[in-house]
C-alpha cells in the first residue's frame, strides 16, 4: 500500500509566479523584445512543471520524495526525527511551512506535505522510533 502527498503551494510560490508571468506576459504583447520571452518563457514553464511533480510518497517502507527532476529515496527505518521548520533553504518544498526529516547519520530533507499530520501519523505507524516534534 502507498499513500501519495501532494506538497503545499504557499503564496511565496504562487505570488512570485503570477508577477513573472504577468510581466512576461505583458512584454510579449508588445512588438519587442521578444528576445525577454525568450528568456523568462523557460522558466516559467519549469516552475509549472515543479507545481505538478512535487509530491511525497510513503510506501511499505520507503519515502519517496519527487520535486521535478529531483529525487530522494528515505527507508523509513533510517528516518530518527520529524521536526516543524520554516527555513528558506532550498528544498523539494512548494512552500516555507515546512517539516524537516532527519535520518540516516544526521542527513535532513526539508518537505511540505499538505496534510502534515496524516503523514507524519503514516509515518509513525510505519516507525514508531520516529521522534516528532510537530504538534
Amino acid at each position: 500500500m502507498k499513500k501519495v502527498f501532494s506538497s503545499i503551494i504557499g503564496l511565496e510560490v504562487v505570488i512570485p509566479a503570477g508577477v513573472i508571468l504577468g510581466v512576461t506576459g505583458g512584454l510579449l504583447s508588445r512588438s519587442e523584445p521578444h528576445w525577454l520571452g525568450i528568456i523568462i518563457v523557460p522558466f516559467v514553464g519549469y516552475f509549472i512543471y515543479l507545481m505538478f511533480t512535487t509530491y511525497y510518497t510513503i510506501k511499505e517502507e520507503e519515502l519517496h520524495i519527487r520535486c521535478g527532476f529531483y529525487r530522494l529515496c528515505i527507508p523509513i527505518a533510517d528516518i530518527k526525527k520529524i521536526q516543524k521548520t520554516h527555513s528558506i533553504i532550498n528544498a523539494p518544498a512548494l512552500s516555507f511551512n515546512r517539516i524537516e526529516i532527519i535520518y540516516s547519520h544526521s542527513k535532513s530533507v526539508l518537505i511540505s506535505p499538505k496534510n502534515k499530520k496524516e503523514f507524519i501519523q503514516t509515518l509513525l505507524a510505519k516507525n514508531e522510533q520516529i521522534t516528532s516534534l510537530h504538534p
